[in-house]
């Protein structure tokens, strides 16, 4: 499946998913799902809290993990959706500057890959996304390919649109490209019974991301905003806004 909308997506998997019930929980799914999206996009969704993105995006950034800023920014949430596993940022360490010294010394480098995983974890420890491959196109379009082994494309996806891109804008800064697609490979998206009825008023957004040209000024500036974040600033700060109609 492929060259489709997310929107398109999440109606394939309602409409065609197989049923299938991992660790007992009622699913909906489908198998080795691919489609584009550009960075400083993302969907709105009945319910949301897109805070929580643009939260997971700046400790993705700055690669820290601060379970009270979550708190913080989701009081109502289940804060057992975030730990170890599902934060990226405790995952990042220098690999971000290697993708970025080799971009910038071998434009047309096969090796620019973002390790999520890790081979000494337990199956049950592993994150979703595995890992994202970056790109350039001679050096002046920066295309990131996501692979993930698990999505949930209602409850979770639209706040990974979020991260990723905030991570994929950044990079194409530092090497001084324009941001180009983003590949969303997925073996596994779903949609569990008891979130269907948020799989509603899908709206497309867009933000943006200020220009820095130095690794270490995104990760200062991401720790300068994370305590601060709010709504206010989602608008502010990364230019968040509609593409689409309410």
């Amino acid at each position: 499946m492929s060259n489709i909308e997310y929107k398109e997506y999440v109606e394939n998997i309602l409409n065609h998913g197989n049923l299938e019930i991992p660790r007992g929980l009622k699913t909906w799914s489908l198998k080795d799902v691919e489609f584009l999206i550009m960075p400083g996009t993302t969907y709105r969704r009945y319910k949301d809290n897109p805070l929580i993105g643009f939260m997971e995006g700046l400790q993705f950034i700055a690669g820290v993990f601060n379970m009270s800023e979550m708190k913080r920014i989701a009081p109502n949430a289940n804060l057992n959706l975030f730990g170890p596993m599902s934060s990226y940022g405790l995952r990042v360490g220098e690999q971000v500057n290697w993708i970025i010294n080799e971009l910038k010394e071998d434009m047309y480098s096969r090796r620019a890959v973002l390790v999520l995983a890790d081979d000494k974890e337990h199956l049950h420890d592993r994150p979703c996304t595995t890992s994202m491959q970056f790109y350039t196109r001679n050096g002046v379009v920066l295309y990131t390919t996501v692979t993930m082994r698990s999505s949930d494309a209602v409850w979770g996806l639209p706040y990974d649109f979020i991260q990723f891109g905030m991570m994929s804008m950044m990079i194409a800064n530092c090497l001084g490209c324009a941001p180009g697609h983003m590949q969303i490979n997925i073996a596994n998206g779903h949609i569990y019974e008891s979130k269907k009825h948020l799989a509603k008023a899908f709206k497309k957004w867009e933000f943006s991301l200020p220009k820095f040209s130095a690794l270490e000024d995104y990760e200062a500036w991401a720790l300068e905003i994370m305590p601060l974040l709010d709504s206010t600033l989602l608008k502010s700060i990364f230019g968040f806004r509609p593409l689409e109609k309410e």
